[in-house]
């Protein structure tokens, strides 16, 4: 049986490993669901006989359903239809659904897929998109017996799968048109790069309708044919021991988090509650999505080396949704590699080797998989860097998407770009800045996010490191930098949050003096504004990665839940 796309993989493995479990479910470290692979087909193919007596073929349908395997059945339902798949943020109260509305008048979709808790908060009264634009779909009507309607789809490679919409951190999202050669090319490089096997067991928390948690869960566990043991973010989040205690009791060899869940992990549970995790059979940590802390890997391994853990388990990984997910990763079982580089040449946008005072610390975010090229490029003159130059990662191979839905101009200069002096490409444009050095790729930042003052170049994730650092009332991975204009000067701007454990009797005048003098003396600069603002306030992607365009936007709007604000007059 051909097995060129994942809706193959998918129907052999229930003629082959029918009773194998697909996907488990799990909540309070028991399993409260679960499909096996025939499970899986079946319910699939109920739900594409039900869209197909609807005439959806090659139309979008969003999904915006909870965690769950209504989610799983229903994304490989639509494949199996030949339905374009929206995956989409499921909204808690009416004022989140404004975003699937945008989505939906973006993507042209006419049905949604829901619960009829989701449909039950739409109101049209509150934008101009009309609720009757769109129709939707109840996942509890489509019955099993539409299985009988299901007609064999042919699939073709360059057929689009899904169309994943970016999670806004530096702008309005965009719908990535992913097609199912992007898929299987993408899911090959993770596994060539994680060393993975059926034998493989894998697990997370990640949401599924983002795509680190959609290719790296929900299509990797296909591909290979293994298990996936599944929980919801919001579970992690009310406990972060939940995740490490599911990886301890289903052995699960590959699971990983952005940045920020690893902190978690390492602050939020007592050496108490260690005691009883096996983690010694945790191969892949990988770590991606947000900025990685060489603090963050050290800390981690250490608490959690006397469960069995080890350092070289941790993969930094680098990706996007326009590449479908993966562009890097250290290679399963080696150890991660750092570089300390000079700080003042990085202001530059130079690199020099520096263990000194004056140096920052960086983490690799790995090799390159086999057929894909990136080169590092001037982003104002579109001509390649050399080896000592910091500049726009730009990535070329059959995983990198098909453009952005409706947009074949942002498409073309986003997804076509050519270097102008030795007219390579087409590539895509990361907009992300690193440089390559000894195979491994390092990043530094984002272009969009680069704080530039007095000609100077400064990282806004180093800036917020420091300021984080200050107090234990300043909440981690929960604080913002960025620069805005004042009488044509560049000035920095930084807007952190109190965590709730200190939210009362603590000295804050205290706090922002000690913040202005540790940014002045460990980055050099002089804060302008300093605002603390209230616990879980920031704003945030659809992802959880702070917005940092966001932020600024809510600044100069002055929309901030201000905990306090005060004006921090120049050094």
């Amino acid at each position: 049986m051909n097995t060129s796309n994942i809706v193959e993989k998918l129907k052999l493995l229930a003629i082959n490993n029918s009773d194998l479990l697909a996907y488990c479910m799990v909540s309070k470290n028991e399993i409260i669901d679960s499909y096996t692979y025939k499970d899986l087909d079946n319910r699939a193919k109920s739900i594409a006989g039900f869209l197909q007596s609807k005439n959806l073929n090659k139309e979008r349908v969003i999904i915006a359903l909870p965690q769950s395997l209504d989610f799983i059945a229903a994304f490989f339902g639509c494949l199996y239809a030949g339905v374009m798949v929206v995956p989409s943020y499921p909204p808690y109260n009416q004022k989140q659904t404004k975003r699937i509305k945008s989505i939906a008048k973006d993507s042209q979709a006419d049905f949604i897929i829901a619960s009829n808790k989701v449909i039950n908060l739409f109101d049209s009264s509150d934008d101009s998109l009309e609720i009757n634009d769109f129709k939707f779909i109840d996942i509890d009507e489509i019955k099993d017996d539409f299985i009988s309607n299901y007609k064999e789809n042919e699939i073709k490679i360059d057929d689009i799968a899904f169309i994943q919409y970016t999670s806004g951190s530096t702008g309005l999202p965009k719908g990535v048109v992913i097609n199912h050669e992007n898929i299987m090319t993408n899911v090959a490089m993770l596994g060539e790069v994680f060393r993975n096997t059926s034998k493989d067991i894998f697990g997370g928390w990640l949401p599924f309708f983002h795509d680190m948690g959609l290719v790296t869960m929900i299509l990797r566990t296909i591909y290979f044919g293994s298990t996936a043991y599944l929980m919801t973010p919001i579970d992690f989040i009310k406990n972060p021991i939940s995740w490490l205690e599911m990886i301890s009791k289903y052995k699960i060899t590959d699971s990983g988090s952005p940045n920020f869940g690893y902190d978690a992990c390492f602050n939020e549970i007592s050496d108490d509650l260690i005691k009883n995790l096996d983690l010694s059979h945790w191969r892949v940590a990988f770590n991606g999505a947000e900025p990685i802390r060489e603090m963050t890997i050290k800390n981690f391994s250490q608490k959690f080396s006397s469960t069995g853990f080890k350092e070289e388990s941790f993969l930094p990984c680098y990706g996007m949704a326009e590449v479908t997910v993966f562009i890097s990763g250290s290679m399963g079982g080696d150890l991660p590699v750092f570089e300390s580089i000079s700080t003042e040449e990085f202001e530059k946008g130079k690199i020099k080797l520096d263990i000194g005072k004056n140096s920052k610390m960086l983490v690799s975010s790995g090799r390159l998989p086999s057929n894909e090229i990136i080169k590092i490029v001037n982003p104002d003159e579109l001509t390649s860097c050399n080896n000592s130059e910091i500049g726009e990662i730009w990535v070329s191979g059959k995983h990198v998407g098909k453009g952005y839905w409706n947009k074949p101009e942002i498409s073309k200069q986003i997804f076509e770009a050519f270097t102008t002096d030795t007219n390579e490409g087409p590539f895509l444009r990361t907009g992300d800045l690193g440089f390559m050095k000894n195979g491994e790729l390092f990043i530094t930042g984002r272009l969009k996010d680069l704080i530039i003052i007095r000609g100077k170049n400064y990282a806004p994730q180093d800036i917020e490191f420091v300021a984080e650092s200050v107090n234990e009332s300043i909440k981690n991975n929960c604080s913002s930098a960025f620069s805005i204009d004042v009488n044509d000067e560049e000035v920095l701007i930084i807007i952190a949050e109190i965590d709730k454990k200190y939210s009362e009797n603590i000295d804050i005048e205290k706090i922002k003096n000690l913040v202005r003098r540790k940014v002045s003396s460990e980055c050099g600069l002089s804060i302008y504004d300093f605002v603390l603002i209230k616990n879980n306030t920031i704003p945030r992607t659809t992802s959880g990665k702070i917005q940092r365009s966001g932020c600024k936007k809510a600044y100069l709007e002055n929309n901030l839940s201000i905990f306090e604000n005060t004006l921090v007059k120049s050094i």
